[in-house]
């Protein structure tokens, strides 16, 4: 007599919860149909799985398609997460009460990604209002910033000429301390201390940054800033030292 083989397969009731173990088939070695493939069937499950979301937005390089499911998702997230994110937590009471932080969790962690995303596309795009604004939006969920938004927000007021702006933000309490903030001071100085940039030049930039982030193009460019006036230091110091015999000798 034939033993009854009996499967049983236990699911979490909850939708997102469900979409999110989907992904955790993923791997970024896959090609990109097969991570929009999981991405979509984690979607289908649960609309609101925001790291799937994010998948799709970064799998596609064409910016029309990019930008449609990564302000879908921005959609979603505004809909279903905090805002802002609640990072503190007060437990106990009297005396005893503390203060318990967290880390934001994977939804709201992709939000920010995606944000993120959306900003880049549009600087890519030179839509420069478009980046501001929407990276803002990400800024006013949370003032941790673990994705350094704020210093593509002042990467992004320096491209859209406004220097001010830049300056201020580069200034802020929760930003100075930082090295994207060291890095943003050296590029204004770089900018107003130095002859301007001609258009040609401008769009050279442009293309430079095709590949690469911001952070990294500003780290780069302040580096590139440093050795121009240590150059320009060395030749003023040679010149000096040229000068001064023929002083010494009128």
């Amino acid at each position: 007599m034939e033993k009854e083989n009996h499967t049983f397969e236990f699911y979490d009731t909850d939708p997102l919860i469900r979409a999110q173990d989907l992904l955790q088939e993923w791997k970024p070695k896959f090609s990109l149909l097969k991570q929009r493939t999981i991405a979509r069937r984690a979607i289908d499950i649960s609309l609101n799985c925001l790291p799937a979301w994010l998948i799709l937005t970064q799998t596609y390089s064409r910016f029309p398609q990019s930008r449609e499911k990564a302000l879908n998702a921005i959609s979603i997230g505004k809909a279903i997460l905090p805002c802002p994110f609640e990072l503190e937590v007060e437990t106990g009471e009297g005396d005893e009460k503390v203060v318990i932080t967290r880390e934001l969790d994977v939804q709201e962690h992709s939000f920010l990604a995606i944000i993120q995303h959306m900003a880049k596309l549009y600087f890519k795009t030179k839509d420069y209002d478009s980046a501001i604004e929407i990276l803002h939006l990400g800024l006013s969920y949370t003032e941790e910033d673990p994705l350094h938004l704020r210093a593509d927000l002042c990467a992004t007021l320096l491209f859209d000429q406004q220097f001010d702006e830049a300056e201020k933000l580069a200034s802020n309490e929760n930003f100075e301390k930082s090295l994207a903030s060291r890095v943003a001071q050296a590029y204004l100085h770089f900018k107003t201390e130095l002859p301007d940039w001609t258009p040609d030049q401008m769009d050279e930039i442009d293309d430079q940054l095709c590949g690469r982030t911001l952070w990294q193009w500003m780290h780069e460019q302040s580096n590139g800033m440093k050795r121009h006036i240590r150059a320009i230091n060395h030749a003023n110091l040679s010149l000096h030292l040229h000068a001064q015999p023929a002083m010494r000798q009128n």
